[in-house]
């Protein structure tokens, strides 16, 4: 859990560090909690939770379709990006892919929280009938969050060093190498 609180202040203060030691190994839970609540906030929108509402019968159940719905996409999706990168020889497990993205998408999460506080601290910022500067706010903030969250995803899948097959093998590159000492054939006229 440590590790995973320190990945979401890396992303912030040093991403390329961070994106290069996220685990191939296992998953943060911060992979599903993300998409998870990003499915939510969607399903509840006006035109979808009516659409949902009628199809579901209730709130509970939109949660657990959501939920249900993230957790075979969230790997899925995964799974379709590493396929499109081994065309371009690049080589990620679907795991390090996920943490990818979790960690990506620490912008999108911190603007949603920083709506929840000003909506906590005055309700009627979303209510009123014509925008409101904290509502401007939390719009132009939220556009640059997803534009970062993208360039965040990008860079992560650049930075970190391919896994698996593409990694060159030392033993036969230890042989092809002369040894410190020996003449070369040039040398020996």
């Amino acid at each position: 859990m440590k590790e995973q609180f320190e990945a979401i202040l890396g992303v912030i203060i040093h991403p390329k560090q961070t994106m290069r030691a996220l685990p191939a190994d296992r998953i943060f839970l911060l992979a599903f909690l993300s998409p998870l609540y990003f499915g939510i906030s969607r399903g509840f929108r006006p035109r979808n939770h009516e659409f949902l509402l009628n199809a579901l019968g209730g709130n509970w159940q939109i949660v657990l379709a959501v939920g249900l719905l993230a957790l075979v996409m969230v790997p899925a999706g995964a799974w379709l990006i590493r396929q499109f990168l081994k065309l371009f020889k690049k080589r990620l497990s679907v795991r390090k892919l996920m943490n990818i993205n979790a960690c990506a998408n620490v912008p999108r999460l911190a603007v949603a929280l920083v709506g929840y506080v000003i909506m906590v601290m005055n309700p009627t910022v979303f209510a009123s009938e014509r925008p409101t500067p904290g509502l401007i706010a939390i719009i132009v903030l939220g556009g640059f969050a997803g534009i970062y969250t993208f360039i965040l995803y990008v860079y992560g899948i650049v930075v970190c060093p391919s896994e698996g097959k593409d990694v060159p093998n030392q033993a036969s590159e230890a042989t092809s190498e002369p040894a410190p000492g020996a003449a070369s054939p040039s040398s020996q006229v």
